[in-house]
């Protein structure tokens, strides 16, 4: 149910309940009667304002892009770009499955996505680029994310403790395995290219080359932005859109959310009880 619509409902039964009893009743149960019904307005009327906000930004996330950073003590070890989710259209569907159509027809025909255009679409995320994630890191130390979170739906700040008691927790990449331990020093390194190949080569007792190319081979992006998207995703899971495992995280301050809103504003004082009722209303609205 909408939340504007709720606030109203329950504004009009309180406003009947307060005349009803000033009408009616002695002087101590109407001033205890409009006490308590404006009390129990305002919870509603907040409660609605939390529920909206928490509906708009899961929204929000599906359609903007957002920007996730590693961040430990002040330093930004990595950052990756959450992409708008894409939503094939009934057309998008029938122009992808003509006939068999080759690469080279798909980018003749010009409004046709290519295997690999279609296959990257799928990706959840984005990685800047070098200067970009260096622009990230100097506008975070002084402390400037506006121009950080400009051009972004949200900003999300991960403190590196969210990874605390995961270390030992092992990460796929393409065949090769590297704990979530090791990932961090890797984002760490001043060249997390050559730090995360010398350990796997140490480790595996494999060629520098060999690891080189299997690195090479499953490289989606800049090394950092993958790692790090590795390990989050054994952290809050493949759905990185769906807010409801990260709600624990944004209480104990681990994610920082900017710009803030009121839900965030409010999350640590909110019981849980409540939050967990708001978003599974979140949930039977979609």
């Amino acid at each position: 149910m909408n939340p504007a619509f709720v606030s109203l409902i329950a504004i009009v039964i309180a406003i009947l309940c307060i005349v009803l009893a000033f009408r009616f009743g002695k002087v101590f149960f109407k001033v205890f009667t409009a006490v308590f019904f404006v009390l129990v307005v305002g919870a509603i009327i907040f409660g609605a304002l939390v529920a909206s906000d928490a509906m708009n930004f899961k929204e929000g996330v599906s359609r903007g892009s957002s920007l996730f950073l590693l961040e430990k003590e002040d330093d930004v070890l990595a950052a990756v770009v959450l992409k708008p989710v894409f939503k094939k259209t009934g057309a998008d569907i029938y122009k992808q499955r003509i006939v068999n159509v080759s690469t080279e027809d798909i980018k003749a025909k010009g409004h046709l996505q290519t295997r690999e255009e279609q296959e990257e679409s799928e990706i959840p995320f984005k990685f800047p680029s070098e200067n970009e994630f260096n622009n990230f890191k100097d506008n975070y130390k002084e402390g400037d994310l506006d121009a950080i979170s400009s051009s972004y739906y949200k900003l999300f700040i991960f403190d590196a403790s969210i990874f605390e008691g995961r270390e030992d927790e092992i990460l796929s990449f393409g065949e090769l395995e590297f704990s979530i331990g090791e990932g961090l020093s890797v984002l760490e390194s001043d060249n997390p290219f050559n730090t995360l190949v010398e350990l796997i080569s140490e480790k595996e007792g494999m060629l520098v080359q060999d690891v080189e190319d299997a690195i090479n081979e499953n490289l989606e992006g800049n090394i950092r932005g993958v790692v790090f998207a590795l390990m989050l995703g054994n952290v809050i899971g493949e759905n990185f859109r769906d807010i409801m495992p990260l709600m624990g995280y944004f209480r104990e301050k681990t994610i920082t959310v900017y710009p803030k809103s009121i839900m965030f504003s409010v999350l640590g004082g909110v019981p849980e009880s409540l939050m967990q009722v708001v978003l599974e209303n979140m949930k039977l609205e979609e």
